[in-house]
C-alpha cells in the first residue's frame, strides 16, 4: 500500500520533479492570463504537445502548490480556464487538496489525486469523479485513515507526461458529460 508523503522538504522536492517532468516534454511556453474563481493570473503556460495540453505552476504561499492544465495550445497573452488542477498540500496531510505525493516501500515516489475536481459548475464534484474515472484506483495509508484514490503515475517514469496528459483529458470528459 502506498503512503501519503507528508514532509514539507519532500513534498517540495516531488513538486520540483512533477514539473521538471512535464517541462522536460514541453514543446512550447508563452505568456498567458489563466484565470481562475474570481481571479486571474499572468504566467508562463508550458505546452506539451504530445498530450495536447498546457499547464502553469506556482507556490501559493502558506496554502499549496497550485498546478493548473487545460487542452489544447493557449493562446499567447489571451485569457485561459483551466480544465482541472492537480495541487499539492505544502506540507502535512490535507485532503481538501486533490493532490498528494506518495511512497511505496521501496522509496518509489507516485502522484496520486482524490478525486476533488470542482469547476465551479453543479454537479461537477468528487461524487462525479468517483463514478466516472476509468483510471487506476487504489487504497492509499493516508495518515490515521485508509483512502481510495487515483493513481496518476510514478513520479520517476518516463511516461509521467502521458499518464498526466490521459488524466487531464479524462477529467475534461467528465465534466464534458456535465
Amino acid at each position: 500500500m502506498l503512503k501519503t508523503i507528508s514532509e514539507e522538504t519532500e513534498i517540495q522536492h516531488c513538486q520540483k520533479r512533477f514539473v521538471e517532468a512535464l517541462k522536460g516534454q514541453s514543446s512550447d511556453r508563452l505568456p498567458v492570463n489563466v484565470g481562475h474563481l474570481g481571479a486571474s493570473y499572468d504566467m508562463e503556460a508550458t505546452y506539451i504537445e504530445k498530450q495536447a495540453l498546457w499547464f502553469v505552476s506556482k507556490r501559493i504561499e502558506n496554502s499549496r502548490y497550485w498546478n493548473g492544465f487545460g487542452i489544447g495550445y493557449p493562446e499567447r497573452k489571451t485569457s485561459l480556464s483551466i480544465t482541472c488542477e492537480i495541487n499539492f498540500p505544502l506540507n502535512g496531510i490535507n485532503r481538501r487538496v486533490a493532490g498528494a505525493f506518495a511512497t511505496d516501500q521501496k522509496g518509489e515516489r507516485y502522484v496520486i489525486h482524490r478525486g476533488n475536481i470542482g469547476g465551479g459548475r453543479k454537479g461537477i464534484s468528487k461524487t462525479l469523479f468517483k463514478n466516472c474515472y476509468k483510471g487506476e484506483w487504489i487504497e492509499l495509508d493516508d495518515g490515521e485513515i485508509t483512502s481510495s484514490v487515483a493513481l496518476i503515475g510514478a513520479l520517476g517514469s518516463d511516461d509521467l507526461p502521458t499518464r498526466v496528459g490521459r488524466f487531464v483529458h479524462e477529467i475534461d470528459e467528465i465534466k464534458k458529460r456535465r
